[in-house]
């Protein structure tokens, strides 16, 4: 991407703003019009574009990162992007998304293609379970999804590592590969409602 870079065209935003209003004209023709500037799509997105960047101009507000913060109300926000941004990397779910033929291989599971058989029953498994949950979004609300989703990865999460600590001081006592691939699959249930 760095080596075309110096071959991409700027926006037509920033030719707007920069009163190359022309050359704005000429991107939009080109890659939403097949070159007509006078295209009515093309015609109302330059009208949208000219008529934002007045209005930013009208109120002639600077943004920057301090604004963050400034208030007890943007502090607070800023620490929710940062939670989440850093409890959704720490769910878990690299676990398996890395390291699965190591857990498998732990638990007994030591063939190939019955590890493949899993992996691809997982991923199948998470694209239906995503697209169930996408319908009930704006049903069940997204934080009651959101803290539902949490706390039964926490639960699901919690019951596979006592599980996989019991096979680790008893390698030889019950079979519990099964109790783990169940609590693999619950896990990515819980976390594909959020």
């Amino acid at each position: 991407m760095l080596l075309v870079v110096w071959w991409i065209p700027e926006s037509p935003r920033y030719y707007v703003a920069r009163d190359q209003p022309e050359k704005a004209l000429a991107i939009l023709a080109k890659y939403h019009a097949n070159g007509n500037a006078h295209d009515e799509v093309v015609q109302l997105e330059f009208a949208e574009i000219t008529s934002a960047l007045a209005l930013e101009r009208s109120f002639k507000v600077s943004f920057s990162f301090i604004d963050f913060l400034k208030t007890p109300g943007n502090r607070r926000r800023l620490y929710i992007i940062v939670a989440i941004g850093l409890f959704s990397q720490w769910s878990g779910n690299g676990l398996v998304s890395y390291y699965a033929n190591i857990i498998y291989n732990q638990i007994g599971i030591t063939d190939p293609d019955t590890q493949l058989v899993i992996n691809g029953g997982l991923t199948t498994y998470s694209l239906v379970t995503n697209l169930f949950f996408c319908f009930f979004v704006d049903k069940w609300g997204r934080r009651p999804i959101f803290l539902a989703s949490t706390v039964g990865m926490l639960v699901s999460f919690v019951i596979w590592t006592i599980l996989s600590a019991r096979l680790d001081i008893k390698p030889d006592g019950p079979n519990l590969a099964p109790g783990i691939l169940t609590m693999i699959f619950l896990y990515y249930l819980f976390y594909n409602l959020k």
